[in-house]
C-alpha cells in the first residue's frame, strides 16, 4: 500500500551534492531554518537557487532527479514523500496529468499543511487521512494539470483536525455542528469541505457513521435499531438501506459474517498507511 513518508534533513556547507531520486512519489520540501543559507542545484536538469525565509515549498514530480548543493550556511527542511498513486486517488482522476517542478516557492498554505500533518500525533485514522488529502489536493491544486472547481475553498488543516475529532467523539455530529466547529456557516462549511478533501460533508459523515456500527456490529450484541440510533442514524430501515448501500450486505449478514470470521472494518477513506515523523 503506498504511505505518505515525512523526514527532516538538515544540510550545511560543505560541498556535498545530494541526490534525490523519488521514483513513484512526489518530493515536498518545506523550508523550516534557511538563515544565511543558499542552496543551488537542479531539477530535471534545469538550475535553481534558494531564497531564504520560511514557507518556502521545493517540489519534484515522481520520477524526476533533484541535486543539490549548499553554498553556504545551514538549511533543515521537512522532506515530504507523496505516492503519485495517492495523490490520483484522492483527486479522483485517471487522466494524463502533468505536473511542474518549483524550487523555493512561497506557499503558506501548502507549508501549514505539510507542517502541521507531520507534528500530529493522530491516532484517529479519520483524521490522519482527512490531513493527508489536504496535503494531496493542496498539492496537485498548485502544480498540476488537474482541474478543481472553481468554486472550491479552502480548510486550514487545524480545523480538519478539530472536526475529525467531534466526530470521532460523538457520532450523531451533523453538519451544521460540524460548520459551528469551523466558525463558518452551513453553506461556506459545505464549500471549504469538498474543496479541502474533495468528499461532501454530508458523504464523509455517512461513512463515519458506517465504519462506526460496523464496530459495534462486531463488538457487541445491541439490536439493528440501538445501533443505528447509536450513529446518529434514526430509523432502522434507512440504516439498513445505507449499510447495504455502502457495503455490498445488510447488517444483520455483516455481523453474521464477522461472528464467523475476520471481517476488516473500514477505517480510513484514503487508501495507504503513513509513516509518522518520530520527534
Amino acid at each position: 500500500m503506498p504511505r505518505v513518508i515525512l523526514s527532516r534533513r538538515s544540510l550545511e556547507a560543505d560541498g556535498s551534492i545530494v541526490r534525490d531520486e523519488p521514483g513513484g512519489s512526489h518530493l515536498l520540501a518545506i523550508t523550516l531554518d534557511a538563515t544565511d543559507a543558499t542552496l543551488e542545484g537542479q531539477i530535471d536538469g534545469r538550475g535553481w537557487r534558494s531564497d531564504e525565509g520560511t514557507d518556502r515549498v521545493t517540489f519534484t514530480p515522481a520520477g524526476v532527479v533533484r541535486t543539490i548543493t549548499m553554498a553556504s550556511g545551514r538549511y533543515d527542511s521537512l522532506l515530504v514523500e507523496l505516492p503519485a498513486a495517492l495523490v490520483q486517488r484522492v483527486c479522483r482522476t485517471n487522466r494524463r496529468t502533468a505536473w511542474r517542478s518549483a524550487s523555493s516557492e512561497h506557499n503558506a498554505k501548502l507549508a501549514l499543511a505539510a507542517r502541521w500533518y507531520a507534528e500530529q500525533a493522530c491516532e484517529d485514522a479519520e483524521e490522519d487521512a482527512l490531513l493527508v488529502r489536504l496535503l494531496a489536493r493542496t498539492v496537485a491544486r498548485n502544480f498540476s494539470t488537474i482541474r478543481f472547481r472553481a468554486d472550491d475553498a479552502w480548510l486550514a488543516p487545524s480545523t480538519l483536525s478539530r472536526i475529525a475529532r467531534l466526530a470521532t467523539a460523538n457520532h450523531r455530529a451533523c453538519l451544521p455542528a460540524l460548520a459551528q466547529e469551523a466558525g463558518l456557516s452551513v453553506s461556506a462549511f459545505s464549500r471549504a469541505f469538498r474543496g479541502a478533501i474533495g468528499l461532501t460533508a454530508g458523504d464523509w459523515l455517512i461513512e463515519r457513521r458506517i465504519t462506526a456500527a460496523e464496530r459495534m456490529l462486531i463488538e457487541t450484541d445491541l439490536p439493528l435499531t440501538e445501533v443505528a440510533r447509536s450513529v446518529g442514524i434514526r430509523a432502522a430501515s434507512h440504516f439498513s438501506q445505507t449499510f447495504l448501500a455502502r457495503r455490498g450486505m445488510p447488517p444483520s449478514e455483516f455481523r453474521r459474517r464477522a461472528r464467523g470470521q475476520t471481517v476488516r472494518v473500514s477505517g480510513s477513506s484514503t487508501p495507504g498507511e503513513y509513516r509518522r515523523l518520530g520527534r
